[in-house]
Formats: C-alpha cells, sequence, structure tokens
C-alpha cells in the first residue's frame, strides 16, 4: 500500500511538471522585426578595429606557412623537386 501511495505521488508529480511546460493557456506572441535589437555605435570604427585584427592574423599565418617551408626546403628533409636532379644514374 505504501509503495502505490509513493508511486501515485511521483505520478502526479511527473505529470504536472511536464503540463507545466506548456505555458498555462498563454498565447503565444510571434516575433516581429521591432523585436529585434537595434544596431549601436559607429560602423567604420567596429569595421577597421575587426579588419586590423583579421589582418594581423593572416600576416602572422602567412609568416609560419612561408617559415615552415623554408625551414623543410633548406634542411633536405622535404625534397621539392624544383630542379632536375644533378645525376640521372
Amino acid at each position: 500500500m505504501q509503495g502505490l501511495r509513493a508511486f501515485r505521488l511521483f505520478a502526479r508529480t511527473a505529470n504536472n511538471t511536464a503540463r507545466r511546460n506548456y505555458g498555462h493557456g498563454r498565447v503565444h506572441k510571434y516575433p516581429t522585426l521591432n523585436d529585434m535589437p537595434v544596431p549601436e555605435g559607429d560602423y567604420f570604427t567596429l569595421h577597421a578595429k575587426r579588419n586590423r585584427k583579421y589582418n594581423a592574423i593572416l600576416a602572422t599565418g602567412i609568416s609560419m606557412v612561408s617559415t615552415g617551408i623554408f625551414i623543410l626546403s633548406t634542411d633536405k628533409i622535404v625534397r621539392f623537386h624544383w630542379n632536375p636532379p644533378e645525376t640521372y644514374e
């Protein structure tokens, strides 16, 4: 009997939890363009700041790749075969 009472209490709580998520009969308000955020500040200063950051990232990437290619080509770890072989043996 005690187990049945606990099960009913659990079932009622679980049912109320699931039922509670439907908004209690309130009507859904559809979003409109007036609900969207309005831009603030100057676009050009923000764009210049972001562009400076992205250009620094680009320059760092190009320098790292070119440094890596230079190290690989001078240490003869990887042969790029830019010139024909010295001997044909």
